[in-house]
């Protein structure tokens, strides 16, 4: 659990500081950032959680449940929603990809 945990972390941190900040300024509209910090602290909420348990914990499989429905939804929703309007909006994204790899082995 502990790989996935900082995978998941690093992931998250790099949509909060870069990927969605940038996709609100491309778009306009600064709900798409806020909206997703507010998603993120719930998926970041439930990762801590699980890493303060036991395997052993009775609620460890709920977590575990819980957290992968979550990112399934974070999914949907980036693949539905937020990349066609990302693609609309013409952003430059090997730019953005350079900026996420950079700021990832940084925080890696």
């Amino acid at each position: 659990m502990a790989k996935i945990a900082a995978l998941l972390k690093l992931h998250l941190e790099v949509e909060n500081t870069i990927f969605y900040p940038a996709v609100s300024l491309a778009m306009g509209d600064e709900s798409v950032a806020i909206e997703s910090s507010f998603e993120q602290d719930d998926e970041q909420y439930v990762i801590e959680q699980l890493e303060a348990m036991s395997v052993a914990d009775p609620r460890y499989d709920e977590n575990v449940a819980a957290l992968a429905e979550q990112l399934k939804e974070h999914v949907l929703e980036e693949e539905t929603e937020i990349f066609p309007r990302v693609k609309a909006a013409r952003m430059d994204m090997d730019a953005l990809g350079i900026k996420i790899r950079s700021r990832q082995r940084g925080l890696a």
